[in-house]
């Protein structure tokens, strides 16, 4: 279920209850981050699934090309993580009901027919991550504009970290006859077009700024976000494995400079 990441998305719907005034609902939004880490961890079983002759060249590492898993293992995992993350989501308003519901549809047709289709595929990855954060304002019954624009600026780093993993296994897409970005547009085109997608994250991030929602602190923080963004991006040239997981880190420090504030806020 690739624990780190369902964790990561966890922190994601925990920030956009936070961003949206949910501290006050403890106990909605613990319910909301379990839905969430149940939810991506059965995405990502079903995805290791699906994609295990290509994670044979690209990840042999994974448990299920190891072979420490067996398919029928990790098909019961996978049931019992949704079954989870549909009881968990019951719980909570229907605002969140209606985009967990979304998001299962949209991760079926995913993994069904637009993985590995050129940019099609990246944007849906993108969606499902950025939807965490309104899925944690949801939560709280609270989607505002901040909200919005944090959801924003997480599905572009994800398009663009998306890219740049397309560069990282195109060996194993080109094997398996997928159409990814890297294949159909090369290493440097696609490099381009992350850039162009992680600069537009960057221009979304002063939105709080014109909204007069945060100050100085959230500029200080968001300002080395966007430089760690960029700088990561512009990495892929050279080291693709290298420049993903340090998008990953920008989008924490993202996360930072919406918590933060907050933070003090309460501290004061």
């Amino acid at each position: 279920m690739r624990l780190r990441n369902a964790l990561a998305a966890a922190v994601l719907t925990l920030t956009g209850a936070v961003t949206a005034g949910g501290v006050p609902h403890g106990p909605v939004v613990l319910v909301a981050a379990v839905a969430t880490v149940a939810a991506t961890g059965a995405g990502n079983t079903i995805n290791d699934i699906v994609d295990r002759p290509i994670d044979a060249v690209n990840r042999p590492d994974r448990p299920l090309p190891r072979g420490v898993v067996s398919t029928t293992e990790a098909q019961v995992l996978s049931g019992v993580l949704v079954v989870s993350a549909v009881a968990a989501t019951l719980l909570l308003p229907p605002l969140a009901i209606a985009i967990a519901v979304g998001n299962l549809v949209a991760l079926g047709t995913y993994t069904q027919w637009f993985k590995g289709r050129m940019l099609v595929g990246n944007l849906l990855v993108g969606w499902l991550t950025g939807s965490t954060v309104l899925f944690g304002a949801a939560a709280v019954r609270s989607i505002d504009p901040v909200v919005a624009v944090l959801s924003g600026m997480v599905i572009g780093a994800t398009v663009a970290r998306e890219l740049i993993k397309d560069i990282e296994d195109a060996a194993g897409d080109r094997a398996a006859g997928l159409q990814t970005a890297a294949i159909v547009w090369g290493r440097r085109r696609t490099v381009r077009v992350a850039m162009v997608i992680a600069a537009a994250s960057v221009g979304l991030s002063g939105g709080p700024v014109l909204l007069d929602a945060y100050g100085s602190l959230y500029v200080l923080v968001i300002v080395l976000a966007d430089v760690l963004l960029l700088q990561a991006v512009w990495s892929a040239h050279t080291d693709a494995s290298g420049a993903q997981r340090a998008v990953k880190r920008a989008m924490y420090v993202a996360m930072l400079a919406f918590i933060v504030p907050v933070a003090a806020g309460l501290g004061g």
